[in-house]
């Protein structure tokens, strides 16, 4: 099964197909609070404005 996957939020991905799928595969970063989690993305999003290596 090949999934071009179109986004992503909690523990679900969503592919181009429309299709909303279940992640059990739980890439990096993402086993313990799923994609996209707000306090997460908040949190990053205030700290790369302050100071980010690149």
């Amino acid at each position: 099964m090949c999934l071009e996957v179109d986004k992503a939020s909690g523990m679900y991905i969503y592919g181009t197909d429309g299709k909303k799928y279940l992640d059990f595969n739980s890439g990096i970063s993402v086993s313990s609070l799923g994609h996209c989690y707000p306090e997460v993305v908040e949190a990053i999003q205030s700290q790369s404005k302050s100071y980010m290596h690149t």
